[in-house]
């Protein structure tokens, strides 16, 4: 089963490995976290070059499409891949498709574009390291040394499904007729004055109407914002009452990068 919320994020996904990978390809929370298109390199470099990059924001699952194809005769040599990267280092490095045209037999059909995809889910090893932490996705390419080796890539993207992260909840200080409060959301600090006997569902559609849509109840039980634990609060941040997740980038135009 999947329990998300619109568009912003997905609490778990469950049963074997390959139910987990159907129901991320089916889900209606991915989000564009990387885009290519229309590129290609014929220098025959006997290594692996980036496309681009994109942060690794609590996402639990990746998706991966390509469209894409070699020279189309010779020898099979290129490739595509997901390195992991923090603090500067590679943490793990993943061959998405394995080589181009290792399976394909007729030579028509390897001058033609194909289609391919991958789902990595928290099964993976890759994706699992990738949940310990900050880290960077790099996006890479290989296209394979030898003479006349090339790689075309009609349009690459990675969509994302983000997970759920605890809002951390700061009591900042009596106001007037309430009490001030700031929040962590992600990467972002904002700060929401509320009234002495706010409820947590007031709170969240105070935050949604400030655009903050990706934001909901941890606990819809929880009754704890008031006057009188304003004072609890102060003494200890509250993590257990909303939690946040990553809205969908804005790429900006069709080939940009979201890094």
């Amino acid at each position: 089963a999947q329990a998300a919320f619109g568009n912003c994020g997905a609490t778990w996904v469950m049963g074997s490995p390959e139910a987990q990978r159907d129901e991320v390809l089916r889900s209606s929370d991915l989000v564009r976290a990387f885009r290519r298109v229309e590129f290609q390199d014929s220098q025959g470099q006997d290594k692996w070059l980036s496309l681009g990059s994109f942060e690794q924001d609590g996402y639990v699952a990746l998706v991966v499409t390509a469209r894409w194809k070699d020279q189309g005769w010779g020898n099979c040599k290129g490739n595509l891949g997901l390195r992991l990267v923090r603090d500067g280092a590679t943490v793990k490095h993943y061959n998405l498709f394995g080589t181009f045209g290792q399976n394909i037999f007729d030579g028509f059909q390897r001058t033609e574009y194909q289609d391919s995809t991958a789902v990595l889910i928290s099964e993976d090893e890759i994706m699992k390291l990738a949940l310990e932490g900050d880290a960077t996705w790099q996006v890479e390419y290989h296209v394979g040394g030898g003479g006349g080796h090339a790689l075309y890539i009609e349009e690459l993207v990675v969509r994302a499904l983000p997970g759920w992260n605890d809002v951390i909840v700061h009591y900042a200080g009596p106001v007037a007729n309430g009490i001030r409060l700031k929040l962590q959301l992600l990467s972002k600090t904002v700060e929401e004055e509320v009234p002495a006997e706010t409820t947590p569902q007031q709170l969240v559609q105070s935050l949604q109407a400030q655009g903050h849509q990706c934001v909901r109840l941890r606990d819809p039980s929880r009754r704890i914002l008031s006057s009188a634990s304003a004072g609890a609060l102060a003494q200890e941040p509250l993590v257990a009452l909303l939690q946040t997740a990553p809205v969908e980038p804005d790429l900006g135009s069709p080939d940009a990068v979201a890094e």
